[in-house]
């Protein structure tokens, strides 16, 4: 090989480095940018879940209430609760409950008074809420707050889905979010657990709220293995006090 060839070689294999190179740094600083929008992403979930908070807790005032808590809510633990469908329903409650659940008036031993005093504190009242609530028109008060109440149900549900998609598709960074965000979320998606499992009946196919059902066991899932490395870690922390507790030194005492 002649030097002319040799420099040719080498200018080939420079250039190549360059390209490379070029396209090594391109990559890197797209999978920066695709980081930073995932990151960018699960901000701005955190933003919508935020503002969901006030309906969530408003469901949950309404729901404290009524028969459901004690005969439902009350029972369930959020780690029980795996496959949202109407088998796990009928497995952990029996179709006794299901059906009693199913056939609860929500009025039942509520005061209409309570739900509409809350209803003017969560700012939902408009001006002809009040009027109905000056001229003491229980049924139509409670008609409103009914149907307005399961509306509420409903969008926050969809609302859940949307934001649980967002995570578990990969387009937001769960780990930006996660530890402010999982205690509210399973607390919400658990609120919601008779509503999801008896609308899957179907099986695993035609499944609904999927989303957020994968979402609820992944950070349950977390959560749950942040619990025994708590509890490990208090057992050790414990073991190594009760092991390095000294006897008291022995001395003589002249008189």
């Amino acid at each position: 090989m002649g030097l002319k060839e040799l420099f040719q070689g080498m200018a080939i294999l420079a250039s190549g480095f360059f390209v490379y190179r070029q396209i090594k740094n391109s990559n890197k600083q797209k999978e920066k940018d695709y980081d930073y929008k995932k990151k960018e992403k699960a901000i701005e979930m955190a933003i919508i879940f935020q503002e969901m908070l006030r309906d969530i807790s408003y469901i949950v005032n309404i729901l404290e209430r009524t028969k459901i808590k004690e005969i439902y809510h009350d029972k369930i633990k959020f780690n029980e609760l795996k496959k949202f469908d109407y088998d796990e329903l009928l497995d952990k409650f029996g179709e006794k409950t299901v059906k009693e659940v199913k056939n609860i008036d929500m009025m039942e031993g509520v005061s209409i008074e309570e739900i509409a005093n809350t209803y003017i504190g969560f700012n939902y009242a408009d001006e002809n809420f009040l009027k109905l609530c000056d001229n003491q028109e229980t049924k139509k008060i409670s008609t409103l707050v009914i149907n307005d109440f399961l509306e509420k149900k409903a969008t926050v549900l969809n609302k859940l889905e949307w934001f649980s998609m967002n995570f578990t598709s990969g387009l937001a960074d769960e780990s930006v979010v996660y530890q402010s965000l999982h205690q509210v979320y399973l607390s919400s998606v658990k609120l919601f657990h008779f509503e999801i499992s008896a609308r899957n009946r179907e099986g695993s196919k035609d499944k609904y709220y999927c989303n957020i059902i994968e979402l609820y066991n992944e950070w349950s899932n977390h959560y749950e293995d942040a619990l025994e490395h708590e509890e490990k870690a208090q057992k050790e922390f414990e073991n190594r006090i009760n092991n390095n507790i000294r006897r008291p030194d022995k001395f003589n005492s002249k008189c």
